[in-house]
């Protein structure tokens, strides 16, 4: 049964989305580059807002819609949690049901990640410069120039327990959406 696995997958992608988000977080208070990425508005040029130089650190949010979300995952989502790096949409009718987009704002946690999940995971040709999909964890991947971001569900794989592949197609039309707001 797969679904015990899902939990403890979930758990610790979480963890890592946790520790990801803790280490994008590292500047120094008087760092007035980490200041402006935290206050940026939608209407900043990309390389002020961004300490990786391009796009905005508005929010991860603007890369995929709550639309956007409730189609992938095949059932009504809302916005549960949002930050410069991170968006959680939460499935209406049951909030453990997650969808979580992260974008990378340096190039050393995007370096980290794909060192961990890179081997263990199947390249997607077509999507940005370098993008894969971990079935395991139920993540996509995605990488354009020094930027990227991930998109992870929680429990999709386990509506297919049988077969981890099974949501890879949705994931990578939702990373695909999400790499035309990037």
């Amino acid at each position: 049964m797969r679904y015990p696995c899902t939990r403890i997958v979930a758990v610790a992608v979480l963890g890592l989305a946790g520790s990801l988000l803790l280490a994008g977080c590292s500047g120094t208070p008087s760092d007035p580059t980490n200041a402006a990425a935290g206050t940026a508005s939608s209407s900043r040029s990309t390389s002020a807002a961004s300490p990786a130089g391009g796009g905005s650190a508005v929010s991860a949010c603007r890369l995929v819609t709550v639309s956007d979300a409730t189609t992938a995952m095949g059932e009504p989502m809302t916005q549960s949690g949002g930050t410069a790096a991170d968006c959680i949409y939460a499935a209406t009718a049951d909030q453990g049901q997650q969808l979580l987009v992260h974008e990378f704002l340096d190039q050393t946690n995007m370096n980290n990640v794909i060192q961990q999940l890179e081997s263990s995971s199947e390249h997607v040709d077509g999507l940005g410069d370098d993008a894969f999909w971990n079935g395991t964890i139920d993540t996509m991947f995605v990488r354009t120039g020094t930027r990227g971001f991930t998109i992870t569900s929680t429990s999709l794989g386990a509506k297919t327990p049988t077969d981890p592949d099974a949501p890879k197609p949705a994931m990578v039309n939702l990373a695909t959406t999400a790499l035309s707001n990037f």
